[in-house]
């Protein structure tokens, strides 16, 4: 593009944080600050929560140096168009250009206290200017049952940079040996709420350790954002004297804060990556493993059905029950136990199968999910 045609970005959200939007936000930042057919502004808005703890280092030092370094917002500045991405969900429209605004929904619905304030949605189905993004399938179903048109909500799922989320052997062994993993390692990621379905991993990998003594659950929380560790200490109290035994004996938790570099290390130290979720908006650390080239197991009909395929991933059969949320009824999936189990139980028995994953995984993240590719596609929204 010559310089007169050059766009100008207004992105408004979190930084300096390891919270997914946040993390999203900053990649997005890195990315399009590399185009230079996009001028950037940043307006950083005030935390969900403001006891969150800053994270003093989660890119590379050129990476955060680029991130300190974008120019700010001044007051009153509008841009080409406006990304957003934070929560609750303002849908407050931008003076000028597209507003999108980035959004998940876990159960399929967006009940009240997600929303800033109580946005107009009737009208505000009717303005052309005015769209969410939404990461996946599941989550864009609970913008339309909002209210919202069609074609206003834009279906394009999350990245992972292949420099960073990629396999290789090295680090590998100091991690295992660090973290004291021992034996087939297991590895789930998340804030250890519910709909993580950290209580059904629990029992599934309890049934696993009957039968197979030399496996290792390894479970990465974040106490700086949340009370994942008291999160997990609740469902491990609920399990059966005999199952908190089982699972005491081979669980390894670490909640502290980590890179992005030594997040895809995490992920590269297991031998498969456990995901029985009960509610997501697209989980993002399935396709970062996947990147990295560890065979994953996660539920089935949910969102991760966009873009895990049977030469990487084995699916939780399941079923979708009603649950409460804020006054309104959603949808939440039933991870089977029984068949966790077998699936576990198979991806230790399927070498071959974990060999093919390793290849088959890496690719199709590169060459689907790269940050590029969604950024390419999210300029199409915002200056369409």
């Amino acid at each position: 593009m010559m310089p007169s045609e050059t766009r100008h970005l207004v992105l408004e959200g979190w930084r300096s944080i390891s919270q997914s939007y946040a993390v999203i936000n900053q990649w997005l930042l890195l990315t399009m600050a590399r185009r230079p057919e996009l001028r950037l502004s940043v307006r950083d808005l005030p935390y969900a929560n403001p006891d969150w703890a800053r994270a003093k280092a989660l890119f590379t030092p050129d990476d955060e140096q680029t991130l300190s370094s974008l120019p700010l917002a001044a007051a009153g500045e509008h841009g080409d168009a406006t990304l957003r991405m934070t929560a609750p969900y303002d849908f407050t429209l931008s003076p000028q250009g597209r507003t999108v605004v980035f959004g998940t929904s876990e159960f399929r619905i967006v009940p009240p206290f997600y929303l800033a304030g109580q946005p107009d949605i009737a009208r505000l189905a009717q303005e052309p200017s005015f769209f969410v993004w939404a990461p996946s399938r599941w989550s864009a179903d609970g913008f339309l049952r909002l209210g919202l048109r069609q074609e206003q909500v834009a279906m394009i799922p999350l990245g992972i940079d292949p420099a960073t989320f990629r396999p290789t052997p090295e680090g590998r062994d100091a991690v295992r040996r660090n973290m004291g993993l021992r034996g087939f390692t297991f590895l789930s990621v998340g804030a250890m709420t519910g709909s993580k379905g950290i209580d059904v991993l629990m029992q599934a990998f309890a049934a696993v350790a009957s039968q197979r003594s030399d496996v290792t659950l390894f479970l990465k929380g974040a106490d700086g954002l949340y009370q994942s560790a008291h999160l997990l200490d609740e469902a491990f109290q609920k399990l059966s004297p005999g199952d908190r035994q089982l699972v005491a004996d081979r669980l390894v938790y670490n909640g502290e804060g980590l890179s992005m570099k030594q997040m895809a290390a995490l992920y590269r130290s297991a031998d498969a990556y456990v995901s029985p979720y009960r509610g997501e908006g697209f989980n993002m650390p399935v396709l970062e493993a996947v990147a990295c080239g560890v065979p994953v197991i996660c539920t089935g009909g949910g969102t991760t059905d966009d873009f895990v395929t049977d030469d990487f991933a084995l699916k939780i059969q399941s079923r979708i029950a009603p649950m409460m949320l804020g006054g309104m009824v959603g949808d939440q999936l039933v991870p089977d136990r029984d068949h966790l189990v077998a699936q576990m139980l198979a991806a230790m028995d399927r070498e071959g199968w974990r060999r093919q994953a390793s290849v088959a995984g890496p690719a199709h993240a590169a060459l689907h999910y790269s940050w590029d590719t969604i950024a390419t596609r999210l300029q199409d929204v915002l200056f369409a």
